[in-house]
């Protein structure tokens, strides 16, 4: 069932000629704009604990881990602690800070003669120790030239990183005066090793005069190499239509699309100008994101080899919501999901197009509620769940899109079919 009905937000109702503030409707959203944020309470830590594995499953001793701390706003990481497993392979982090939604933590797993390993950490990697198993090291290696088929050195490779970017030393490498590179600790990936249909693998090529590449590797060890292009340049200025002012320190995001492999983002200035550089050509959909705001992106711009994009500009407004609820639709009960595996509303729009993957979500609670803010206009929210979405009554009506009005909330219920008995024995 849906709810097509729509009520003013607090900032468009008025009672009596006089304005009500409803303390509700105000709440922040967090730093992509998706859901409600919960109230600034003290700091806490939380604890990083697992067991490091050899490849036959036993524990391994002497790896050296390292615990970071990531400040997404920034787009940077500094180590906090380093420890370094015994017999037992076991590792622990007993006062590291929480998680938030502008700073997070991620590990390194280095060993002599064993591929290093990297990972952010997000809330479900910390309900249960984590379980970490290693590979012997090999190596990926290649050579960097221009179009010209010169040698390009000072070229930054890397295969693994924190959200926050590569971590110095660890699975990368810079290329030399003649253009070789070479990643000496990766993890062995051999015909024996992959899974079946196992696909092929990104890595990273960057150098400031030339446009970041994104090639593949299918097994390892293996020899890749590259030519650089000149690399499109994107740039513009953000403004707060609500102030009416530039917006400073917003996060500018930028996703290829059709095919083409590659996020990047920027912060703007305090004039709320932005530029992004070293774009491999292509086209990109592209948007702004902030608290307290919404914005309508730019859908499938297109870069060429080397030219500059100007007067991108963006807007922030207030935006709209959608909300409801995730029911049972035989017994209304709400539908959620667990800590481990949390469910989420998502969302293409004006803000996330369709022609890219990236999409708006928001955390159904204990409740089956959710709630969204997004930009005006034809938006189209599912369940990102694809068993669950399988059996939502009234799927049509979502897919041909529900308006969302500016400063207004589109109220909805996605009602769920349960699933089938399996037959009797």
């Amino acid at each position: 069932m849906i709810a097509l009905f729509r009520t003013p937000t607090a900032t468009c109702r008025a009672i009596g000629g006089l304005l009500l503030i409803l303390l509700a409707a105000h709440c922040p959203v967090n730093v992509i704009g998706l859901a409600p944020r919960a109230l600034a309470r003290p700091a806490q830590e939380v604890s990083v604990t697992g067991t490091c594995l050899d490849e036959a499953g036993q524990p391994l001793a002497g790896v050296i881990v390292s615990l970071y701390h990531e400040d997404f706003k920034a787009t940077k990481h500094e180590k906090c602690d380093t420890c370094e497993t015994g017999d037992d392979g076991q590792f622990e982090f007993f006062d590291a800070p929480e998680l938030a939604e502008d700073c997070g933590l991620g590990v390194a797993f280095t060993k002599t003669g064993c591929g290093s390993i990297i990972r952010s950490l997000y809330p479900h990697f910390l309900k249960k120790p984590l379980e970490v198993q290693f590979r012997p090291a090999e190596t990926l290696q290649g050579r960097l030239t221009d179009e010209a088929g010169r040698p390009v050195a000072g070229v930054r490779v890397w295969c693994h990183q924190f959200r926050t970017g590569p971590l110095e030393g660890v699975s990368n490498a810079v290329s030399d005066a003649d253009g070789k590179y070479a990643i000496t600790d990766i993890g062995r990936w051999t015909d024996e090793d992959a899974w079946p249909n196992t696909g092929k693998f990104f890595f990273d090529v960057h150098h400031p005069d030339y446009a970041h590449e994104r090639p593949t590797w299918e097994r390892i060890p293996t020899t890749v190499d590259v030519v650089l292009h000149p690399g499109g340049i994107i740039e513009g200025k953000v403004t707060d239509l609500v102030t009416g002012k530039p917006a400073a320190g917003v996060r500018v995001s930028l996703q290829g699309i059709k095919g083409l492999p590659m996020w990047d983002e920027a912060l703007t200035g305090p004039d709320g100008k932005y530029q992004i550089r070293c774009l491999k050509a292509g086209q990109y959909n592209l948007w702004a994101e902030t608290a307290d705001r919404a914005c309508a992106a730019i859908d499938s711009l297109s870069v060429g080899v080397g030219k500059t994009l100007d007067s991108q500009d963006l807007t922030l407004v207030e935006g709209g919501w959608i909300e409801g609820r995730v029911l049972d639709a035989t017994t209304g009960e709400p539908i959620t999901g667990t800590p481990d595996q949390p469910l989420h509303v998502a969302c293409y729009g004006p803000g996330r197009p369709k022609s890219g993957s990236a999409c708006q979500s928001a955390t159904v609670d204990e409740m089956g509620q959710f709630r969204l803010r997004v930009a005006p206009g034809l938006n189209y929210p599912y369940v990102m769940s694809p068993d669950l979405w399988s059996r939502t009554e009234g799927r049509d009506a979502f897919q041909a899109g529900m308006e969302v009005n500016e400063g207004m909330s589109t109220k909805m219920d996605f009602r769920v079919v349960p699933a089938p008995l399996g037959p009797a024995y």
